[in-house]
């Protein structure tokens, strides 16, 4: 982490004015550079892979909810809106808490599983909600949420 903090600073511009080496170092900044394409695919795949997943469940849902034959359109609306909102809230919210929270730690009887770092699930870092929560794990919310606040007025949009 130290060497990509190193790196940055010497390929990219720093406060202290060392860097912008990019255009007459490029094979040694090419490691920055890729990981920094890295970053901005992983940047825009939280942020919309969330939105994206929840327009595929609501259309899935729009399905379903016609099967529980409701007898009246006003049940049909909200068992559809009921639906909807846990699908895209365990979508959005609990599965990124889920991953990233140390189960372990506070239910023992999951200690035989142990943390699987392939998958991730019960390996996560955080233990409680701390500042540095916020920092890793809340700040991967703000672009998923700002994506779906602004998702369902694309097809009214596009529509138009």
């Amino acid at each position: 982490q130290t060497y990509q903090a190193y790196l940055k600073c010497y390929c990219a511009d720093c406060a202290v004015g060392c860097g912008n080496k990019i255009d007459s170092e490029p094979e040694f900044c090419a490691e920055y550079i890729n990981n920094e394409r890295k970053l901005l695919a992983l940047t825009v795949l939280v942020a919309v892979g969330p939105a994206a997943i929840n327009q595929g469940l609501k259309i899935i849902l729009k399905i379903l909810v016609r099967f529980e034959k409701k007898h009246t359109k006003n049940l049909r609306d909200a068992s559809l809106a009921r639906n909807i909102f846990l699908a895209q809230f365990i979508n959005t919210g609990l599965i990124t808490l889920l991953v990233n929270a140390d189960l372990v730690y506070y239910v023992s009887a999951l200690e035989p599983l142990g943390p699987d770092p392939g998958l991730g699930f019960l390996a996560g870092e955080f233990r409680d909600l701390t500042s540095r929560w916020y920092l890793v794990v809340g700040a991967t919310f703000i672009p998923a949420v700002l994506v779906a606040s602004v998702s369902p007025n694309f097809a009214v949009l596009i529509k138009w």
